[in-house]
């Protein structure tokens, strides 16, 4: 997710709505349901085109088409996301360099 927000400057709520069939994996870009519901097209590199297929293999086949699922294979909401990333920060301060 933060690879893929580094890469797009997409926003959370657009990240959390997008669905595996928005990736269009041959034109190299992800249909985004964007501020104000308009559709827009973010172009993808090569690299993170392969994350995300990895992802996807991972992640398996679900009953819903969310990209981005918790543990239990439900749609990630996005204050779920923010705890996330929240944790990943907290985590990432307590490192001594």
């Amino acid at each position: 997710m933060l690879l893929f927000l580094l890469e797009t400057g997409v926003r959370a709520r657009e990240l959390i709505g997008i669905r595996v069939s928005d990736i269009q994996w041959q034109y190299n870009f992800v249909k985004i349901d964007g501020k104000g519901y308009k559709e827009r097209h973010v172009p993808i590199q090569s690299n993170m085109k392969t994350q995300l297929r990895k992802y996807v293999s991972i992640r398996g086949k679900l009953d819903n088409e969310a990209l981005f699922v918790t543990i239990d294979s439900k749609p990630l909401t996005k204050r779920q996301f923010q705890s996330y990333i929240t944790l990943y920060e907290w985590r990432r301060s307590d490192i001594h360099l």
